[in-house]
């Protein structure tokens, strides 16, 4: 739903357009899991030069797959596993920016550098994000990653929310 997509907190808006489709949900073992295709997109206003009127476009949000399942570990807090695009671009400066960003929890960093150089984790408490990503989670997240691209993962109410962007 709409309601569960935001309560991801991956994404900072649903957009004025928000479809998703093919839901798929089951058991595998005693884990429940949820997917489906979802595409979110924003309106977007686009004037014309030679005139005073404009048009609206939809611009995509995000197109893919989102995953939800049970988590086999009970928390309390949010811990959030985003691509890494600010200190892949602009090192220490992105690092800098990342812990600034007032819109998240606090910046968390991650002993294994492979996993730090690919993704940035904010979380509500720091100690339960260690606690979640084992480093063995942490691999498999990355092998995830080298299969899927650019993969985000949310950890909220006993719950790992995972985006699947499809492939442009």
């Amino acid at each position: 739903s709409r309601r569960e997509f935001m309560d991801s907190t991956i994404f900072d808006t649903a957009g004025d357009r928000y479809r998703c489709e093919d839901l798929v949900s089951g058991k595998i073992g005693s884990t429940d899991i949820r997917f489906s295709e979802v595409h979110t997109e924003r309106k977007q206003e686009v004037k014309s030069q030679d005139s005073s009127s404009g048009f609206k476009r939809y611009v995509t949000l995000f197109r893919g797959l989102v995953f939800i399942a049970d988590f086999n570990k009970h928390f309390k807090g949010r811990t959030m596993v985003l691509t890494d695009q600010a200190e892949k671009s602009l090192g220490g400066l992105g690092t800098m920016f990342q812990r600034m960003n007032a819109q998240r929890d606090p910046l968390v960093k991650m002993e294994n550098t492979d996993f730090e150089k690919a993704f940035v984790v904010y979380a509500s408490d720091a100690v339960e994000a260690n606690y979640i990503l084992t480093p063995s989670l942490m691999e498999r997240i990355l092998q995830l990653r080298a299969k899927l691209g650019a993969i985000q993962l949310a950890f909220y109410n006993s719950v790992v929310f995972i985006s699947i962007p499809w492939k442009e």
